[in-house]
């Protein structure tokens, strides 16, 4: 269901928007990732409104649906949803800070080492997650996946019976990559390590 514009001045329907609209969410199929569009679930957005508080509802409701359809999500994607939302060409820090203050309140993080990754209600690193390869099979950037899911990939590759410097490169490659440099390296190396464990 799709929130109104003019239902998002109240503050306190936040937490009943939020509840709503992830329940509602629809995921991608397991092991696939998409990309979500936060403005699919209101009836319009407004770049103006965007910094005020009447237009908190509606901020909420677009958050629990990317973190829904996409989590765990960077903070840094999320924001980036919005701003493509809005129209912005850039996603600036304040864009960033507003998304990041209003989902710190509902959404469950973790934080790592190259940020915050915000997780859906019946995700976590206790319960059991799936590597989601892109659904148009382009890449994914690895530092805009978590660990947790990383570390799954790792599993999936160690399990395939590779060895050695291939391992990095199986999963280079299931991530849509041609090549590994430096850091993204370090990454697969780290979730390899720890799927060893």
């Amino acid at each position: 269901m799709k929130i109104p514009l003019a239902e998002s001045q109240p503050q306190k329907q936040e937490a009943a928007v939020y509840a709503r609209n992830a329940a509602s969410s629809v995921a991608a199929e397991p092991g696939v990732f998409v990309e979500s569009d936060p403005a699919s679930v209101v009836d319009a957005v407004s770049a103006d409104a965007f910094f005020d508080a009447g237009y908190d509802a509606l901020v909420m409701a677009m958050i629990a649906h990317v973190v829904e359809v996409e989590g765990p999500v960077l903070d840094t994607v999320l924001a980036r949803r919005f701003a493509r939302a809005h129209k912005w060409q850039r996603t600036g820090a304040r864009i960033q800070e507003r998304v990041e203050t209003l989902a710190s309140t509902a959404i469950r993080t973790i934080e790592e080492g190259i940020g915050t990754f915000y997780w859906a209600p019946d995700r976590g690193p206790d319960t059991p997650i799936t590597f989601r390869c892109a659904a148009d099979k382009s890449s994914r950037a690895t530092d805009e996946i978590c660990m947790p899911e990383l570390v799954i990939l790792a599993r999936s590759v160690l399990a395939s019976g590779k060895t050695g410097g291939v391992l990095v490169v199986a999963m280079a490659r299931e991530l849509g990559l041609q090549r590994a440099g430096a850091a993204i390296r370090k990454r697969l190396e780290m979730a390899l390590s720890l799927a060893e464990k």
